[in-house]
C-alpha cells in the first residue's frame, strides 16, 4: 500500500513507490535466469541451427570450426548473408572466454531470452504507468513459446529479441526527459543508442 509523502507547498502530490514491484520483477528475472540454465549444456552436441552458427563464431575466433564449413576462410563469418554478426560475435565472445562447450554457445541466447520479460514489463510501464500492468506483461512474455524455445539453443533471435525490446523501452524512458527539466545522463543516451 502506498502512503502519500507530506505535500510540500506548490508541489505535486508524490506516493512513496511501493517495494513489491521492483523485488517481484528482480525475483522473477533471476528465477527466469535459473530455469533457462538449467540443463542448457545437457546435450553436447549441436542442435538445430547451432550446425550454422557455432561454426560461423568459430570461423570468428580464427580457429578450426568444429563441424564442416564450406569455403571457410579464417576470420570472415560462412553465414554473413544470411544473418547479421552480432549475435554470433556474442557466441564467440562466449566461446573465447569460457571455452568450447555446449552451454557456453548457448549462453547469449540463454540470456537474451532471460531478459525479453523485464524489457517487456519496462515497456508497459512507461507506456501505461501502472505496475499491474506491467506485471502482466512481463508474466506473458515469459511465457512466450517463442522466445523459451530460442533461448534453449545457440541460436541469434533471442539476443536479436532482446535487443529488439531493449531501443523501444530505451526510447520510451529518454523522451519524457527531453521535454521536462531532468537531466538525460549518458548512459540512457549510449543504452538506446
Amino acid at each position: 500500500m502506498a502512503y502519500p509523502r507530506k505535500r510540500e507547498e506548490n508541489a505535486p502530490e508524490t506516493l512513496l513507490r511501493p517495494l513489491w514491484f521492483p523485488v517481484t520483477l528482480g525475483a522473477l528475472t533471476v528465477l527466469e535466469v535459473v530455469l533457462r540454465f538449467l540443463g542448457l549444456g545437457a546435450y553436447p552436441g549441436l542442435i538445430y541451427d547451432e550446425y550454422y552458427y557455432v561454426p560461423a563464431a568459430d570461423v570468428l575466433l580464427r580457429r578450426h570450426p568444429i563441424s564442416v564449413v564450406k569455403n571457410a576462410v579464417p576470420g570472415i563469418d560462412p553465414n554473413l548473408l544470411s544473418h547479421p554478426p552480432l549475435a554470433k560475435e556474442l557466441m564467440a565472445g562466449a566461446i573465447w572466454l569460457f571455452g568450447q562447450h555446449a552451454w557456453v554457445w548457448r549462453l547469449p541466447a540463454a540470456l537474451g531470452g532471460a531478459l525479453v520479460p523485464l524489457m517487456a514489463a519496462g515497456i508497459a510501464w512507461e507506456l501505461f504507468r501502472h505496475r499491474g500492468i506491467a506485471a502482466g506483461a512481463f508474466f506473458l512474455a515469459s511465457l512466450d513459446g517463442l522466445f523459451l524455445f530460442m533461448s534453449r539453443g545457440g541460436l541469434p533471435h533471442s539476443p536479436a529479441g532482446a535487443f529488439l525490446l531493449a531501443a523501444p523501452w530505451g526510447f520510451l524512458t529518454l523522451t519524457p526527459r527531453l521535454g521536462s527539466d531532468r537531466p538525460v545522463r549518458g548512459g540512457r543516451w549510449l543504452g538506446l543508442g
